[in-house]
Formats: structure tokens, C-alpha cells, sequence
């Protein structure tokens, strides 16, 4: 099995190099390797397709051992990936709309020297912690209270309303990022996190008013599991992050800039 693309099968959005020869040209084994992403899925749809019998894979025209050697790396990755799926046991994907009533989403990544530390000492040595109460339910609703209360300007309001907007692919206010790597937007509720959690970032900043840093600052743990990316951002390994991040340049604090 080979990925039948190249030479006369190019797809839309690849933007191949001039070859003298088109009829060879990314029908090579190159395309898989400028294009990882495009090579995993298949591999892996063949690992999984093979699993518990003897799979063959032949790599299409591989000019350099240094080639080779790239494509027996993403194999045996996807290998490893199927022998080894702990990232995904006893886990099952949210649908969209399951998925868009967190909050945050945070990426959590290792613990750092002290945390491992703290871990040890905690766990290992006997030491109890007991947990002490710092407010209890009625102080909870006064400070929901509180957040309800900091000041949006309406120009920053607007702020939030055009970065939203601009993840809705082929909209009015769609940024080149997400017409090129968005299948879906954010929702009503993705606004109303950023509002909620630029209020509160306000209010640890010591302030009752939310300002444009705020809104950024909230922007990418409020929205990352809410828009989708299509199979295009998935073959070239653009994550959320970075396509969220290319729309926070795009768009301009002033309604007036984005109008000109």
C-alpha cells in the first residue's frame, strides 16, 4: 500500500516545488516525508488494518538512504503507537458538544523537579496533609457575584466578539488561518468563557475592568477545545495552539483597524 498522491494527484492546498520531471515529482516517497502528517494516518490505518498478521509496506521510489531512514522512523513510531496506546486506554473522545462545556483546557505537561520532589515527600514518608476550607458556598457566590460585576467596555466587548468570529471558517471575519486549517469555529459559550475568565484575570491583576491583554491572556486555555482543525492542519501537525495564535495577530484591538 503506498499514498497514491503526486505527480498529476496533487491536492488543493499542497503548493508543490517545480520538478523536471512531473510525472515522478512528490509520487516519490518524498511526499510522505514533506507531508508527515498525511504518512502517519496512513501507516497507521495500515498497522491497524495488519494487526495480528504479517504486513508487508513498500515505500514508493526512495532516492536517498537518508529518506529511508525518516520513513522507518514514522513506521516504527506508529508501531510503537499501536503496541503501546497508553495515552488512549480506558479513554473515549468528547463529542464537540460535550467538549465545549469545559471551561479550560490546560496542557498539563511533566512535573518539574520540585513538584517530583513534593510527590515523594508527600506520598512516600508519611506525611499527612489536611486540607483546610478558604470560603464556603455562600463567599463562592459573592465572588461569582463579583466577576458578573467587572466592567467590559463595550470596544473591548467587541474585541472578543471579532476574535470569535474569526474562527468560523469562510466568515465575514474569518483570519487566513482558519479558512486555511479550521473545519469549525467557537461557539456563543467560547465567548462567554473569555468574558468570564478576562473578568477574573482582571480582578487578580487588581483591577475592575478587563483590558485588551486580558482577553489574550485567557484566549488560548478558553479555546483550544473548541474549534476543530481539518484533515489539513492534521497532515501538517499544526495544532490549535498555533492556528489560535495566528488569529490573535490578525485581529485588531479597534473595530476601525479590521474595517480599513
Amino acid at each position: 500500500r503506498t499514498l497514491d498522491l503526486g505527480g498529476d494527484k496533487i491536492l488543493p492546498y499542497m503548493d508543490p516545488l517545480p520538478e523536471e520531471n512531473p510525472a515522478i515529482g512528490w509520487r516519490a516517497i518524498r511526499i510522505g516525508l514533506d507531508r508527515p502528517g498525511l504518512m502517519r494516518y496512513q501507516l497507521r490505518a495500515l498497522v491497524a488494518a495488519g494487526a495480528g498478521r504479517h504486513l508487508r509496506v513498500m515505500f514508493p521510489m526512495v532516492t536517498t538512504v537518508d529518506e529511508m531512514i525518516q520513513a522507518r522512523a514514522l513506521f516504527d513510531r506508529e508501531i510503537a503507537r499501536a503496541q503501546n496506546p497508553i495515552e488512549q486506554e480506558g479513554t473515549y473522545p468528547l463529542p464537540e458538544a460535550q467538549l465545549d462545556r469545559f471551561f479550560f483546557k490546560l496542557v498539563v505537561g511533566y512535573s518539574g523537579r520540585q513538584e517530583l520532589n513534593t510527590i515523594i515527600e508527600r506520598t512516600t514518608k508519611g506525611v499527612v496533609v489536611t486540607p483546610t476550607k478558604v470560603m464556603d458556598g455562600a463567599e463562592i457566590l459573592q465572588h461569582q457575584q463579583l466577576v458578573q460585576e467587572v466592567v467590559l467596555a463595550p470596544h473591548v466587548q467587541d474585541y472578543v466578539a471579532r476574535l470569535i468570529l474569526a474562527t468560523h471558517p469562510q466568515g465575514k471575519y474569518a483570519a487566513p488561518a482558519t479558512n486555511q486549517y479550521l473545519r469549525w469555529g467557537a461557539s456563543p459559550r467560547g465567548a462567554q468563557t473569555v468574558a468570564l475568565a478576562a473578568k477574573v484575570a482582571a480582578l487578580l491583576g487588581g483591577r475592575y475592568n478587563v483590558s485588551f491583554e486580558d482577553i489574550r491572556r485567557v484566549y488560548l486555555p478558553a479555546l483550544r477545545h473548541r474549534v476543530i482543525l481539518n484533515f489539513e492542519a492534521e497532515a501538517e501537525s499544526v495544532d490549535p495552539d498555533s492556528v489560535l495564535t495566528e488569529i490573535l495577530k490578525a485581529v485588531p484591538e479597534k473595530a476601525e483597524e479590521a474595517a480599513a
